[in-house]
């Protein structure tokens, strides 16, 4: 009878041993794991800033795992779409200049969140005209007197980003 009782505990034993194997085995990944690429996230605003200097501040949410964010102008039909016009480290916000900015009518932009695993784009989202125009500086001229002729003619170029301002006769 002793026998079948040692062999019954040994069973048991090796029946806990294993329960416990499976269990450890079956854990859940931890959420700390470092090896983890960025988390999809959105960038949520993008409005223009009519502060004296102009620009466009960019808002989004925060990317779990992102060691980094990119700003980027979208480019159609490149390998990597991101033209890189900013760069933030721990903040989700960030307000660019119109000249940092490279402010297009159509153009398209987005945030990159970066580590080194790998990276995740934002939603894109884009600034309507009347957005670009509030964001801008106003031009005038550096002599106002009487009958001053800056501003008499203006041209914009095509992609939007040259303006021309006439000043004849002075």
């Amino acid at each position: 009878m002793s026998k079948y009782r040692d062999k019954r505990k040994i069973s048991n034993h090796i029946i806990l041993l294993s329960v416990i194997g499976l269990l450890s085995a079956c854990g859940s990944s931890s959420s700390d794991d470092v090896s983890d690429s960025p988390a999809a996230f959105d960038l949520i605003n993008l409005n223009a800033s009519v502060e004296a200097t102009g620009g466009i501040e960019f808002s989004w949410q925060a990317s779990e795992h992102a060691a980094s964010y990119q700003l980027c102008r979208k480019l159609a039909d490149a390998d990597d779409p991101c033209e890189l016009i900013g760069v933030a480290t721990e903040s989700t916000h960030q307000t660019l200049s119109n000249s940092e900015l490279h402010a297009l009518k159509d153009s398209q932009y987005f945030v990159r969140a970066s580590n080194e695993f790998g990276s995740q784009d934002s939603n894109e989202m884009s600034l309507d005209l009347n957005q670009l125009v509030a964001s801008g500086i106003p031009l005038t001229a550096s002599d106002s007197e009487l009958k001053n002729t800056y501003g008499q003619s203006v041209a914009l170029s095509q992609e939007g980003n040259v303006l021309a301002v006439g000043v004849p006769m002075d």
